[in-house]
């Protein structure tokens, strides 16, 4: 009895931990039955986990697959490739090099068959790959026209993603800083609207095999209302386009970033000061012509300042070849102010004109007055040059009598004609009427040339720049 007492009270102890509800022991079971779902869970990120490991692109992509070949498609057409773009904003406006710095978001969107297999992992709308995958799968070869760099803000990984969608649909982003070249024309600067066209193309697959459109038929739109300083900025699209070469015709699409320049900065700081100088010029119109030093300073100065003047602008304009709006402006403000003191220094000749007093003028003077005084017939009987006169005339000429009383014929000698000389002080007034004329009509005909330029010079700037037109523009492809 005593020797098997032990036993029963193991047995009896061993019984009461398995009737009773042992705190520890549950908790343990707990944490096994967590652990169980840890693990489980694990296991299913990790398999996610997988995909962002380069090392383990061969067992994500199948063997058979070719970065070569495009994806096959079900009735042998052309590989719809589709993009969404998104403006940030646009970072730099370089007029003198032509160029300009976008910030945008690019999306494209094709299907590839091959791998449908990793579109199916735990039933997701998509799976997110790490974007260096893009290199061991086939993608669009796209280009953008004109591109000089093309950069991505990195802080520690490459703005990008990688998506593959249930339905076999991989989807490629990223944002990127494009540099590009636009050609711009200045022929109606200021008032000039700039069309910088981004054509984006596939460089090898012609459309046979490959086909660029807008995803969803949604065009390039903009993040937020942009503005800049010297610009009003809208938007164009065109859906999309082919180019025909010699070896096949090939897709693409186009999005257009229009760029109005707001003409208020040159009416403040070009327009405005000059059309007042040229003003002050024409208030030397007041100033009496004989106060020389004051109208021939204000007309000097105002002519000096409107040369430095453009000339400090032409320095923060692009250089081109051909005559800008403002040099219309420039050279007709110039002309304007050059005649002012034209007419001025006409007019100081004239008053300053003196005749010259010479010897001849004095003798010929003389012989006038003597002339004057001689009477038109001459007698024979008189003496010296007359009397030899009538001694020649004796020896030819007959004599007549009258009762016997011989007397001598009288001959005529015509006067001699002289030039009349001016008298000084007729010329005088003639010259003084004549600089008054000259005075009256320019100061009313130059002030009215500026007028009439200004009439003519403003319609044809915007109208022919279409300047207005950007209104339409606006509203129609302008996006939030």
């Amino acid at each position: 009895m005593i020797t098997s007492l032990p036993h029963q009270w193991f047995l009896w102890v061993i019984f009461y931990f398995i009737s009773v509800d042992v705190p520890w022991i549950s908790s343990l079971e707990l944490y096994s039955d967590s652990q169980h779902s840890v693990l489980s869970t694990y296991k299913r990120v990790r398999r996610l986990d997988d995909f962002a490991s380069i090392k383990d692109a061969e067992s994500l992509i199948p063997k058979n697959y070719s970065i070569h070949e495009p994806p096959p498609t079900e009735d042998g057409s052309p590989i719809q490739v589709e993009f969404y773009v998104l403006i940030i904003g646009i970072r730099d406006i370089d007029e003198v090099h032509e160029q300009l710095t976008l910030e945008l978001n690019l999306q494209m969107y094709w299907k590839d068959t091959r791998l449908s297999h990793l579109s199916d992992q735990m039933g997701k709308t998509w799976v997110v790959l790490n974007p260096v995958l893009i290199n061991q799968i086939w993608h669009p070869d796209i280009f953008i026209d004109h591109v000089k760099k093309i950069e991505q803000p990195k802080l520690i990984s490459t703005p990008a993603s990688l998506r593959i969608y249930p339905d076999e649909t991989i989807r490629y982003s990223a944002r990127i800083t494009l540099q590009m070249a636009c050609a711009m024309d200045f022929h109606f600067y200021p008032a000039d609207t700039q069309h910088c066209q981004v054509d984006m193309k596939s460089f090898a697959y012609s459309n046979k095999i490959l086909r660029l459109d807008w995803r969803e038929g949604k065009e390039a739109s903009m993040l937020h209302d942009i503005r800049l300083p010297s610009f009003d900025v809208g938007l164009g699209n065109t859906l999309n386009f082919s180019v025909n070469t010699s070896s096949a015709t090939y897709s693409g699409i186009r999005f257009t970033v229009i760029l109005r320049r707001s003409i208020s900065f040159h009416m403040l700081q070009t327009y405005f000061p000059s059309s007042l100088f040229v003003i002050i010029s024409f208030l030397s119109f007041l100033v009496a012509p004989e106060s020389i030093p004051g109208r021939m300073t204000l007309c000097m100065t105002t002519l000096l300042t409107l040369t430095a003047m453009f000339a400090a602008v032409r320095q923060n304009t692009p250089t081109v070849s051909y005559v800008k709006g403002l040099d219309i402006w420039m050279v007709g403000c110039m002309i304007c102010v050059f005649f002012t003191l034209l007419e001025y220094t006409v007019l100081l000749k004239l008053r300053n004109l003196k005749p010259k007093q010479g010897k001849r003028k004095n003798r010929m003077r003389q012989q006038q007055q003597h002339h004057q005084q001689r009477q038109p017939i001459t007698p024979i009987d008189q003496s010296g040059i007359y009397a030899r006169i009538d001694s020649m005339r004796d020896k030819s000429t007959p004599k007549f009598s009258n009762n016997g009383v011989e007397h001598a014929q009288a001959i005529r000698i015509p006067s001699i004609k002289v030039t009349p000389i001016p008298n000084p002080e007729e010329k005088k007034k003639k010259t003084e009427q004549l600089s008054y004329k000259i005075e009256t009509y320019c100061e009313k005909i130059i002030p009215a040339s500026f007028l009439i330029f200004n009439m003519a010079y403003w319609p044809w700037l915007l109208l022919n720049a279409n300047y207005f037109d950007y209104k339409e523009i606006r509203e129609t492809h302008f996006a939030l």
